[in-house]
Parts: C-alpha cells; structure tokens; sequence
C-alpha cells in the first residue's frame, strides 16, 4: 500500500475506503467505486477527461477587480509565475483527480520568505486526509513513489474539492453522490458483457435416452459449454454419441430484443446527467442537430465548464492569496470568455464592435486572435466614432445671421 506502518494506521475507515478504491453496493447489485466506473463506463472516462482537458486548456489568470467594473490581468508576481509553470498534464492530473475522485491535490511550494515558488499536483492515491482533534485538517503526502511520507496542514496543501459532507473534510466523488443510477448502468454494461460472451438465454438442451449419474451429467455439460457456449465455440460442428440429441430453445431473445442500443444510449445520458455535461460531448449524438452545435457548445462552456471552474477558482484563491490580497480585489479567473467566441465570422463581428466602440484598441484586438502588437502609429489607442460624444457635452449649432439668409 501506500502509506505504511503507523500512518496508515491513522487513517480512518472513510479516508482507507476512498484510498483502496472506495466501493458502495446499490440496488441493482453491483458495487460502485471511482475506480470501477472509469473502468467499466467509457461515459464516465470521458466525462472526466472533457472537463478535465477544457479546463487544463484555459488560462487560468490572476486578475483584480476594478471599482467601476471589469478586471485587469496582473502579469508581475509570484502567483502568475508558478500558475504559468503549470504544464498542461499538471493541470489535467490535478482536474481529472477532482471530477472523477471528487479531489484535486497540489503541494504549495514556498520559500523561507513565503512567496510562492511552485505548485506540485499530487495524483489522490498519495494523499491522505486525516481530522486532529475534529478540526483541524492534516495531509499525509507522498511525493514520490517509495518515498516518505510527509504530514502537512491547509498551508502546504492545495485540496480541491467536489462538494463536502457534513462530517467529513474530503470532497464526493460525482459517481458516488450519483451511486445508484452509476450502479444500474453498470449493472446494464455486465448484461451487455455477458450477453456477447455467453448469450442471453439457454440455447439449447441435450436429452439422452437412457439414465446418467450425476457425474457423467456435470462432465458432459462442462465439456459441451467449454466447446460451443463460448463466443469462439459459436458456429462449430457438434458430433453427438450415445444416442444423445440437441434440442435447440430459442425463446426469441436477440439484441434488437433486449434493446441493445437503447439501454447503450441511455448508459450515456445517465452519467451527462451525473457530471452535468451535454449528451452528445460524450459521443451520443442520435438527437443532436449541426446546425445549432455552436450554441450547444456555448451552452456547454457557461452551464458545464463555469460552474466547475467557479469552484477551482475559489478554492485556488483563498488558498494562495493573502487575505490582503483578496480584500483589494485580487482572484484567480480562467479565462473562458474567450471561449465563448467561435471563431470565424462572429468572432470578426465582435472584434468590429468592440473596436468601433472604442473598448478595445487596435493591438488588443490583435492580441485576442494571436496576432503581434503593429509597430504602426495609435494602434494602442481608444477611438469612438466622431458623431459620439460623452453626454451633456453636446454643443449647439450658432443661429444663422439674417443678413445671410437668402430670399
């Protein structure tokens, strides 16, 4: 195991459950873990690794809010120097380890002065929680493989979290908040399992005229099944001795009538419900219309991806900035507005309007589709168009002479 000797004895039982896979029996008979799901449930791994790699994908940026609105990026400083020593893999172990175990894990690196040097993601399984005096939360963190295990506090420890208990310090892994509606896919995907492998149904009986003992009956059988019941045996000739017969039993069971497809698409839409993503990210696109992907995906970043970067970002921010800093406005963002642009025509007609209205300049527009700064003249200047001008600066129109009018 991980953690040996006498930390792994201070783990408690809910802390050892999640470490060693974290099952949960339902319903439907079948147990459900993180662990399993990913395994069995091809929706679940996707699910983690669409919100996992769009999330990784996004800048995450330290802004300050302005008094009368808006944000502007700090670039200077220690946080966005670790923040942008983060690899992509970094960022998608760290969100991949949070939507599929409910946890994220970062050790925060300082130096003797307290600013921030590095953040290290940890995968969950070298990390455990434990609770001293019901209070205070301590992490028991593996570095490295075979190495020893070091105790920290909230202060060395970034923990992001998916939801909490009332008792517990750990975040809910999505599968199991969802555990029984999990399970009945699951159970649905062994059906499905078996059905190809063995069949859904008796395919057929051997009869002999006379009596066997039970043990001939048991050798028989073992032999037939190990020869024709499996899915390399289907289709073989049977040679049949001492007067036995096959009566083949078809009770009209096929995978058109055990609704094959169906109960696939419906696996499907059960856990887009359970991580909150649309259907046909996952790959189940029988309802989806092209013609209306752009506003699908648009639905995808605002009501998916916002709500699960709203909680990294919350998190991040109390955890590595001063209570200084957060009071003057200073916040960890992901930069998914950008995002909400689709490229083309509408981000063109954005960029147009932005420009003319004198919000961006014409660098910043250059800077927004990955174009260099222009060495030209005012190309870093604001202009609004000359018939606008700020209100109640409008200037009126001199009454002509009457000498110049002309009868």
């Amino acid at each position: 195991g991980l953690f040996r000797g006498a930390v792994e004895k201070d783990l408690d039982p809910y802390t050892a459950l999640w470490r060693n896979g974290g099952a949960q029996s339902g319903t439907a008979g079948v147990s459900v873990s993180p662990r399993t799901a990913q395994k069995m449930l091809s929706p679940v791994y996707a699910a983690c690794n669409l919100l996992s790699d769009t999330l990784a994908g996004v800048d995450l940026l330290l802004v300050q809010k302005q008094r009368q609105g808006g944000m502007v990026v700090v670039d200077d400083g220690d946080i966005p120097a670790a923040l942008a020593g983060l690899t992509f893999l970094d960022k998608e172990v760290l969100f991949h380890d949070l939507a599929l175990f409910g946890n994220g894990y970062a050790v925060i690196q300082r130096d003797p002065g307290g600013t921030l040097v590095q953040l290290l993601p940890l995968h969950q399984n070298r990390v455990g929680v434990t609770t001293e005096q019901g209070s205070r939360v301590l992490y028991h963190v593996q570095r490295y493989l075979d190495g020893p295990t070091e105790i920290m506090d909230s202060e060395g420890v970034l923990h992001l979290k998916y939801r909490v208990t009332e008792d517990r310090p750990e975040g809910v892994p999505p599968v199991m908040a969802a555990a029984e509606a999990v399970g009945n896919v699951q159970a649905l995907q062994l059906f499905k399992n078996y059905f190809y492998s063995q069949g859904s149904s008796l395919s057929g009986t051997l009869n002999h005229p006379g009596r066997i003992k039970p043990e001939a009956s048991k050798r028989l059988k073992t032999a037939w099944q190990e020869m024709y019941g499996t899915m390399t045996g289907k289709h073989k000739v049977a040679v049949l001795e001492e007067g036995l017969e096959f009566k083949p039993v078809n009770n009209g069971e096929t995978a058109q009538d055990s609704q094959m497809v169906e109960q696939s698409m419906f696996s499907v839409r059960e856990i887009a419900r359970c991580y909150g993503v649309p259907a046909f990210l996952l790959q189940e696109s029988a309802d989806q219309n092209y013609s209306i992907s752009e506003q699908a995906m648009r639905y995808f970043l605002i009501h998916s991806v916002r709500p699960w970067a709203r909680r990294v970002e919350s998190i991040m921010s109390h955890a590595l900035l001063t209570r200084e800093q957060i009071l003057a406005g200073y916040t960890l963002r992901f930069d998914t507005d950008s995002a909400l642009l689709a490229p083309g025509v509408e981000t063109a007609d954005y960029l147009s309007k932005m420009l003319n209205a004198g919000i961006y300049s014409p660098n910043e527009c250059r800077n927004l589709v990955n174009k260099p700064d222009s060495a030209q003249g005012g190309m870093d200047e604001n202009s609004i168009p000359v018939n606008l001008a700020p209100a109640g600066t409008e200037q009126e129109e001199p009454l002509a002479d009457p000498e110049d009018l002309v009868i």
